[in-house]
C-alpha cells in the first residue's frame, strides 16, 4: 500500500523563501501573507471553530504544567512519597483540565443551542 501526500494549501508571502517568514506575526504591518487552499478544500466550514483552540491550549498549560508538575514534585520529593507521590500528583492536573474543558464546552453548547432557538 502506497501513501501519497498532496498539499491542501499553499502560502504566498512577500518573502522570497519560507525561511524569511517571521515567527511573530503582526510586527510589520506592511507585510502580508495569504493561504490559498486547493479547490477541493475551499470550504468555509474547514476552519470553523479554530478560534476555540487557543483557550484549550491555555487550559492544558495551566492544568499540566502549572498544577500537575508542582503537585507531583511536592508529593514525590518534598513529602518523600517517592514514585507514588509523583503518580498521585498527575491526577490533579487531569481533574483541573477536565473541569476547565467541561465548563468551556458547556458554555459553547449553551451558546449554540440558544442561537438555534432564535
Amino acid at each position: 500500500m502506497e501513501i501519497t501526500m498532496r498539499p491542501i494549501a499553499t502560502m504566498r508571502s512577500d518573502f522570497p523563501t519560507k525561511f524569511g517568514i517571521p515567527r511573530q506575526s503582526g510586527l510589520v504591518e506592511s507585510l502580508h501573507s495569504t493561504i490559498i487552499f486547493e479547490p477541493e478544500y475551499r470550504n468555509a466550514d474547514a476552519l470553523r471553530g479554530i478560534e476555540v483552540t487557543k483557550p484549550l491550549g491555555i487550559y492544558a498549560f495551566i492544568s499540566y504544567i502549572c498544577l500537575a508538575l508542582p503537585a507531583s514534585y511536592i508529593l514525590g520529593f518534598v513529602l518523600k512519597w517517592g514514585a507514588m507521590g509523583v503518580a498521585c500528583g498527575l491526577p490533579v492536573g487531569l481533574t483541573v483540565a477536565a473541569v476547565l474543558y467541561y465548563t468551556r464546552f458547556r458554555k459553547e453548547i449553551l451558546i449554540y443551542t440558544s442561537q438555534e432557538l432564535k
